[in-house]
């Protein structure tokens, strides 16, 4: 895990009494604990966002793994001849009095002995993500991490004239940005939510491809950052190697998370039924990551998968603080090559005739069919534009029947007519060639227009005289 610090002093807030000699209490660094188990200071925004998550908070409860506690640098500014404790406290006001027991939990390990050696000793005080999020009693008693997105308070309280009562504190928001300088500084909250499942899932095959489709969710859809595929061939292996944007447990201090991925079914798609959910998709194996969208995305392309080859596939919803949870399809799909419109015109010899108006209006002999068929397959053929006159002209009148009928070969002869010349002018002259003759044939008739005018005009002009 890269490293991040917040820079939170002008972030904190002081009240109550001030410390003797005017000192002042600073949240001066924010550290978190990189895979090999030091401090670290500032990655990017992201990194932050990724220690702020569940699988964070739940290693830290478990206290697995070595990235299970993040890590405040305490100072202070001025100098003060109180030589007291400051107690750090977790929960929601604190600093209140009549609330403190039932809305509070003081941390009593991290307490910092005596505030006045702050301002040329700093200290440090060590604390889990679980603490900011679990903070009441009922808290405590729940089984696992509390799963929302928050602002989490941190306090430090101060008896500062030994009277018995906390006269001064402060306070930070963890991840709170304003008037936060440095490359976190748009880092707003703690969240260890997952963000929401799309509905409407579905998987179809293609050419050496796999396509996942989906409805995007109705609410807290701006929650999802990013799409990712899990693919597992037929023979247990990962299919691709793209990386993981998403972090649990199993991955990050080996303690099963127990995702359980949605099941979704699938119909009119080739393949098998699973038995039992993969293994892989059990831990969200990193190793089987094979495809990603972006978050406004309502589809996702997997390539790098061979025809006829079964694949067992899952689709995972990631937020920005690589919070996830996603489902998976109880059969395996299976790519297929796709036979399109010239293909199945080369397969068959461009013998195209069943069900083809022009072949049934002038007669599959006829020699204006076969100029027609050679127009078709090699003027047409070599440009987008040609093929996709080609496709269009097969969607529509070439699905028109006339077989059997004399009479509607007649009318349908003479509604072809335009289409007929034109294509044979093409074939004959080309495309340049053709626009070029209608060109002119235009020009004749305006240059006839025009001298047309002219001789009417003159004889006007000459009995005005």
């Amino acid at each position: 895990m890269a490293a991040a610090v917040m820079w939170l002093g002008a972030n904190a807030h002081a009240d109550g009494m001030p410390l003797p000699n005017g000192g002042d209490l600073q949240f001066n660094r924010f550290f978190i604990i990189d895979e090999n188990g030091a401090p670290k200071e500032p990655g990017n925004a992201d990194d932050t966002r990724f220690y702020l998550n569940y699988a964070h908070c739940a290693c830290g409860k478990a206290d697995a793994g070595l990235e299970k506690t993040f890590e405040y640098e305490i100072t202070l500014t001025g100098t003060t001849t109180a030589n007291r404790p400051a107690e750090v406290w977790v929960g929601t006001d604190c600093n209140n009095d009549a609330v403190r027991a039932m809305q509070c939990r003081q941390l009593d390990m991290q307490t910092i002995a005596d505030i006045s050696v702050l301002a040329t000793s700093p200290a440090r005080v060590k604390l889990r993500l679980y603490d900011l999020l679990n903070v009441t009693a009922a808290d405590m008693m729940m089984p696992d991490c509390r799963k929302e997105e928050l602002a989490a308070k941190l306090w430090l309280l101060v008896d500062a004239d030994g009277n018995g009562s906390r006269e001064y504190w402060k306070t930070v928001d963890v991840a709170q940005t304003t008037n936060m300088t440095g490359p976190i500084g748009e880092v707003k909250s703690v969240d260890t939510k997952a963000p929401p499942l799309p509905t409407g899932f579905n998987a179809s095959s293609g050419e050496e491809a796999i396509v996942i489709s989906w409805t995007a969710p109705t609410s807290r859809a701006d929650d999802i950052h990013v799409y990712q595929a899990l693919c597992i061939d037929e023979e247990g292996l990962p299919v691709a190697s793209k990386r993981a944007l998403y972090q649990t447990t199993d991955l990050l201090c080996g303690r099963p998370q127990g995702i359980m991925l949605t099941e979704t079914s699938l119909s009119d798609v080739d393949g098998t039924p699973l038995t039992e959910v993969p293994e892989p998709f059990k831990t969200l194996d990193t190793r089987f990551v094979c495809g990603e969208a972006t978050k406004t995305a309502t589809s996702l392309t997997i390539g790098e998968v061979d025809n006829g080859k079964p694949y067992k596939i899952a689709l995972l919803v990631i937020d920005r603080y690589g919070n996830v949870d996603g489902v998976y399809f109880n059969r395996t799909i299976v790519p297929k090559p796709v036979t399109d419109l010239w293909e199945d015109l080369h397969d068959r010899n461009s013998g195209v005739d069943g069900g083809c108006l022009l072949s049934q209006t002038y007669g599959e002999g006829n020699p204006l069919t076969r100029v027609l068929r050679e127009f078709r397959d090699t003027t047409l053929a070599r440009s987008a534009f040609g093929r996709g006159l080609t496709s269009a002209y097969y969607a529509t009148l070439g699905k028109l029947s006339v077989e059997g009928s004399v009479v509607l070969r007649v009318i349908a002869a003479l509604y072809l007519l335009p289409l007929v010349l034109v294509a044979l002018l093409w074939h004959t002259l080309t495309l340049p060639g053709m626009l070029a003759l209608f060109v002119l044939v235009a020009l004749r008739r305006r240059i006839r227009r025009v001298a047309l005018a002219i001789a009417l005009l003159v004889p006007s002009l000459a009995a005005a005289d």
